[in-house]
């Protein structure tokens, strides 16, 4: 079979959570969650740095990939081409597998710009899904 990263973008958490439920996956990576626990977790409650919040998504592919997780959904935050070859490049770095990329739009209608050529191009194929 061969192993996917769905990377799943959303206008918001609950569409994305709304996604996750109705799609299949062996793991899922979602800066939402990881957010909202380490937030959780701050004596002030103050939002992480980036470089904490990339650490952790970093630390839960890491876990996921060793699982060999053949399907993973990957919660990304914005539409940026320097996000996904990073995570193309990650993979790559932690996996002998071959993933193959597809990028999953969640409500595009609440999307205020539009796919360019060059970010469509990483991915195997792009799925539209109203939720």
């Amino acid at each position: 079979m061969p192993r996917k990263i769905y990377c799943v973008y959303s206008h918001n958490k609950l569409d994305f959570k709304k996604y996750v439920k109705s799609a299949n996956y062996d793991d899922v990576i979602s800066f939402h969650d990881i957010i909202t626990k380490l937030v959780k977790n701050d004596v002030n409650s103050n939002k992480p740095s980036t470089f904490i919040i990339n650490s952790y998504i970093r630390k839960r592919l890491i876990r996921a990939i060793n699982n060999e997780s053949a399907v993973i959904l990957y919660a990304i935050k914005s539409i940026d081409i320097d996000t996904i070859l990073h995570i193309k490049e990650l993979v790559q770095q932690l996996s002998e597998f071959d993933y193959k990329y597809e990028l999953v739009v969640v409500n595009k209608h609440k999307m205020k710009f539009e796919l360019t050529d060059d970010f469509s191009s990483q991915f195997l194929g792009i799925k539209d899904v109203t939720i």
